[in-house]
C-alpha cells in the first residue's frame, strides 16, 4: 500500500502470523516493485520469525542491484534460509543458477526435498566462477547504466498523462509503471511496444490481483534499448488506446 511505501510492515506481519506459522517468505528486494528494507525492519522480521519458531526464507535474488541490503541471517542465523542468484546480476537467466545459504542443520532438513537432484550444470558453475572473479568491476558498470536507464524511462513516462512510478529508484534491475489512470491496459501497452520490437511485462504476469494496474520494464539493457523505448513511447501509448482490451488480453 502507498502508506507503507509498498512494503511489508512489522505490524502487518504480526497480524498475519501466529503460533501455527511455520514459514515466513520475504522477497527483498521485491519483485516487481523494487522495494527493499532497512536494518531495523529486517531485524524486526527476524525477531518475529524466531518468536514463532518459524523458518524465515529471505529471497535475495535482486540484492546485488540494491544501494544497500541487509541479510536476515545476520539476526536469525539458525532459522534463516537465504536465496541468492547468479542468473540476474550476471545475465545468466537461461542457466537458472542460484544457491541456498543456511545453517547446516537447516540444510539437512531442506536438501532431501530438492527438485533439482543433479544440481547446476558445469557450464553454469564455470560461468558463475568467472563472474565472481570480475564482479566488482562488472556490477559497477551494470549498476550505473541501469540506474541511468531507470531515470530515463521514468522521465519518459512522466511526460505522458496518467502514468506514475510508485517506487522511485527501484532497488532491483527493473521499474514498475502504473498505467491504470492513463486509460489503457497493461496488455495493450505491451502489445503496442511489441510492434516496435520492444518487450516489457504486463502486471498480470506477476499478480492477478493487481496486474491490471501496471507494467514492468527491465533496465539492465543497453542504453540504446532504453532510448528506443522512450523514443517510441508516445506513439505506442496512442496505439495502445486503439487496441481492444479483449484482443490485447488474448495475446498474453
Amino acid at each position: 500500500m502507498p502508506d507503507t511505501g509498498f512494503k511489508l510492515s512489522i505490524d502487518a506481519l504480526v497480524a498475519a502470523t501466529d503460533a501455527s506459522t511455520r514459514v515466513i517468505y520475504l522477497v527483498d528486494p521485491n519483485n516487481p516493485l523494487g522495494t527493499t528494507y532497512g536494518v531495523d525492519e529486517i531485524r524486526a522480521f527476524a525477531d518475529r520469525a524466531r518468536a514463532l519458531g518459524a523458518i524465515l526464507i529471505h529471497d535475495c535474488t535482486y540484492r546485488d542491484f540494491a544501494d544497500a541490503h541487509t541479510l536476515a541471517s545476520r539476526f536469525y542465523p539458525e532459522g534463516t534460509v537465504t536465496i541468492v542468484s547468479f542468473s540476474k546480476w550476471l545475465g545468466l537467466a537461461g542457466l537458472r543458477l542460484g544457491a541456498l545459504v543456511a545453517a547446516p542443520v537447516l540444510l539437512e532438513t531442506i536438501l532431501p526435498h530438492s527438485q533439482s537432484p543433479l544440481g547446476a550444470s558445469v557450464i553454469a558453475q564455470r560461468a558463475a566462477l568467472a563472474g565472481l572473479s570480475v564482479k566488482a568491476e562488472w556490477m559497477a558498470q551494470i549498476s550505473g547504466q541501469q540506474r541511468a536507464n531507470q531515470k530515463m524511462v521514468a522521465e519518459a513516462f512522466a511526460r505522458l498523462p496518467g502514468f506514475t512510478v510508485p517506487v522511485q529508484a527501484s532497488q532491483a534491475n527493473f521499474i514498475v509503471i502504473e498505467c491504470a489512470e492513463a486509460g489503457i491496459t497493461p496488455e495493450a501497452l505491451v502489445s503496442a511496444l511489441g510492434e516496435h520490437g520492444i518487450m516489457i511485462r504486463q502486471g498480470a504476469y506477476h499478480t492477478p490481483r493487481f496486474g491490471h494496474r501496471f507494467v514492468k520494464i527491465s533496465t539492465t539493457v543497453p542504453e540504446a534499448w532504453a532510448q528506443a523505448l522512450c523514443d517510441v513511447l508516445p506513439q505506442a501509448v496512442e496505439r495502445a488506446r486503439s487496441v481492444p482490451a479483449a484482443t490485447a488480453a488474448a495475446l498474453y
